[in-house]
């Protein structure tokens, strides 16, 4: 096993690679793990077990500009300074808990979130399994317009608890587990997919506790730069596109663009990419190379749950893709 102490361009956070592992029993080694190869900076790691049965186990996937975490370890308590991503943590299993200006915050078994305060913390944790989503901050005030302003720092300026219980965090968690449970091959447009999901699906989560510039009407671009948003995804439904690329492209903010699309269009910026690329999955299917699939089609264009795609494909086209792709080669 490499060391932890010492530099690896395959365990650093700028490395392009899907997945990367960190395992290690020694609570120094993951002091420096941590202040060389990750976005968090932490001052001591302190096993509150017996130390001769310190576990640490960090697996972490990027995907872009979201990362997701995930940890296993035997009790440990962490004295951490600020980070340069908003990180949202979910306790799978056992108990995490957050300390930060005199206000205490927990998620035991998937009860809730929690986010650390912008500021110097503690962290404590049961013998568990958790998640960590994670995003830089100038990504995020990208997404939402917001900024790292005094207003949100002032909500940070303690760790925030959220609910996991609402119909929308369940859909976050599923979103979640999903991605993290996909093992594919390096595809740069499903992994595009994949960040664009979570980073929209952490907005929604996370931005109505933080921000209160997010209530409210939001103005919306007209309906000129929607027709031409529109020709720019169909454009390139074949590569990797974030909406935020789209937006910037047309000098609007994210949610601006967002408010256009559902007025002049009923659906999200997402939700017409996905029919983009379902008019292309349909194209691909109708001319089929030799030696393809369905399975294989519907990767190429950026679908990864071939449940959902199966399900959308048959309410556009009338019928399940494996049946067009018969159809054309028997033709």
């Amino acid at each position: 096993m490499p060391d932890p102490s010492e530099p690896n361009t395959a365990t650093s956070p700028s490395s392009s690679s899907w997945r990367r592992r960190i395992v290690t029993s020694e609570s120094v080694d993951l002091v420096n793990h941590f202040n060389q190869h990750t976005f968090t900076t932490v001052r001591n790691v302190v096993p509150l077990g017996t130390a001769a049965d310190f576990f640490f186990s960090r697996d972490q996937m990027d995907l872009g500009r979201v990362s997701l975490v995930h940890v296993r370890c035997t009790p440990v308590q962490l004295d951490v300074l600020p980070s340069t991503h908003l990180i949202v943590v979910i306790s799978e299993n056992g108990r995490s808990l957050y300390q930060g200006r005199g206000l205490e915050v927990t998620s035991s078994r998937g009860d809730a979130a929690i986010i650390p305060n912008y500021g110097e913390a503690l962290y404590r944790s049961s013998d568990d399994s958790r998640f960590a989503v994670q995003v830089p901050y100038d990504a995020w005030a990208e997404q939402t317009g917001t900024g790292l302003g005094p207003s949100i720092r002032a909500r940070l300026n303690k760790p925030v608890q959220l609910d996991l219980s609402s119909g929308q965090a369940m859909q976050f968690r599923r979103a979640m587990n999903f991605i993290w449970s996909q093992s594919a091959p390096e595809n740069a447009l499903l992994r595009a997919a994949f960040d664009e999901v979570m980073l929209h699906g952490l907005v929604g989560l996370v931005a109505p506790a933080i921000s209160d510039r997010l209530h409210g009407r939001v103005p919306h671009p007209g309906v000129g730069r929607i027709q031409r948003a529109c020709e720019i995804l169909r454009s390139r439904i074949g590569e990797p596109i974030h909406i935020a690329d789209v937006a910037r492209e047309l000098g609007v903010g994210v949610r601006h663009l967002q408010a256009g699309f559902h007025r002049h269009l009923a659906v999200t910026p997402l939700q017409f990419l996905r029919e983009c690329r379902l008019d292309q999955a349909h194209r691909r299917l109708c001319n089929p190379l030799p030696g393809e699939t369905a399975t294989s089609i519907a990767f190429d264009c950026g679908f990864a749950h071939l449940g959902d795609f199966a399900q959308d494909y048959r309410r556009r086209f009338g019928e399940v893709p494996s049946e067009t792709l018969r159809r054309h080669r028997m033709a």
